[in-house]
């Protein structure tokens, strides 16, 4: 079975009571009152449909639903799944997503050089936080890369041009001119 596909059935099963009928069904109550109401119930079958299918960008939303707990109780394991099957596809925030991931060990074994890669992927393709993240991964020598002031500086920039101010603070504290 899909791999995606099973992520799926455990949320439909965990935010309605799939497998039994459903939750509020057999109790005789609305799903408003075990805290889903049918929009979300809904929202959250389309997801897992999108997701199914192969939709990158529900996959990374599925995600961030385990990831967070939202709709679905917190599950790291298929956030990570999920945000790796949206990161093949290229989706920058699922790469930077799953790269933090690896990094921290969260869902998935630590794996610097694997965190290092898909942040480094996230960040070309513009994800400002994955840019900062690389910026401050070349500044101190982490997830797998050398210290390398020259590149931490090109990454610091590029977060600051997207408005991050932390990435402007250490621009200024490495004696760099921002604008």
């Amino acid at each position: 079975m899909n791999k995606v596909f099973i992520a799926c059935l455990i949320a439909l099963y965990l935010c309605t009571g799939l497998f039994s009928g459903g939750a509020w069904a057999q109790r005789g109550k609305q799903p408003s009152e075990f805290g889903q109401n049918t929009a979300q119930l809904k929202y959250m079958e389309d997801l897992c449909a999108k997701a199914r299918k192969g939709d990158a960008d529900a996959q990374y939303k599925l995600a961030c639903c385990y990831d967070m707990g939202k709709g679905v109780r917190k599950d790291e394991t298929a956030a990570a799944l999920l945000y790796l099957e949206a990161a093949k596809q290229g989706h920058a925030e699922a790469q930077y997503s799953i790269g933090h991931c690896y990094s921290m060990g969260i869902g998935v074994p630590k794996n610097k050089k694997e965190a290092g890669k898909w942040i480094k992927q996230a960040a070309e393709q513009g994800s400002g936080g994955a840019q900062l993240r690389l910026a401050f991964d070349y500044d101190f020598g982490q997830d797998g890369f050398p210290v390398d002031e020259k590149e931490a500086v090109k990454w610091y920039k590029k977060a600051a041009d997207q408005g991050y101010k932390s990435a402007k603070v250490r621009l200024r504290e490495l004696g760099v001119k921002t604008r």
